[in-house]
């Protein structure tokens, strides 16, 4: 795969008994991660989506459009970057030309036609990488806020159509953990002492449930 920061993972069987590649794209960074808990498909009534979009650098969007898989490399210069992402564009991105490249990857929560049909092993997993490269699995109990950083990996397979890929995994190295609006900051709550994260942990709200959702601009299946 001619891709700098591209390693091939494996082969594996999927329920069709077709095979995908899993692939690794490393060091890239995370805008708009939804793992824990999926965000709805906003091309598809009633279905829902686990997702992320991440931020890679000039020389490797061109590696990427090279290796034709079906997905869109949007551009951004630094003002729409922010004003998409609400956050700078990483730093040691920067360029002469004001150029940002991200790719946005996603996995549906169902099979087929039928939103109901649910398994839990479609569900992309996430993990955390200490200092001493130790991983603590954290699909369940964080949320990824934009602005980390580390590898994913996506499943590819050939279709009817060109290579299609899905989200499979990501290990976030450089966590900016995801800050929820009035989730635990309530100053009478903790006067009080009470912890609304714990009370409320059964129904934490994702992101796109408290106004942090990202726009149109950001979707990768909207061309320019």
């Amino acid at each position: 795969i001619n891709f700098p920061s591209v390693t091939y993972i494996g082969d594996i069987i999927m329920s069709d008994k077709k095979t995908s590649q899993i692939i690794s794209l490393q060091n890239v960074y995370f805008y708009y991660t939804f793992i824990s808990k999926p965000a709805p498909n906003k091309f598809s009534p009633g279905a829902e989506e686990w997702k992320t979009t991440v931020c890679i650098s000039k020389s490797e969007a061109k590696a990427f459009k090279k290796m034709g898989i079906n997905k869109t490399v949007k551009e951004f210069d630094a003002e729409t970057f922010l004003k998409t992402f609400k956050v700078e564009p990483p730093a040691e991105f920067v360029n002469d030309d004001d150029e940002y490249f991200t790719i946005s990857f996603t996995q549906s929560t169902h099979i087929g036609t039928d939103v109901t049909n649910k398994p839990s092993w479609l569900q992309p997993e996430a993990y955390l990488e200490n200092a001493a490269g130790e991983l603590e699995h954290v699909t369940d109990t964080i949320l990824v806020g934009n602005g980390s950083k580390g590898d994913v990996r996506i499943k590819v397979r050939e279709g009817r159509n060109g290579l299609n890929s899905q989200l499979h995994s990501v290990l976030v190295r450089d966590l900016v953990e995801f800050e929820q609006s009035g989730g635990g900051t309530d100053d009478w709550a903790s006067r009080a002492g009470v912890d609304l994260r714990a009370r409320h942990a059964d129904s934490t709200p994702t992101p796109s449930q408290i106004g942090s959702a990202p726009s149109a601009e950001a979707d990768d299946d909207l061309p320019f």
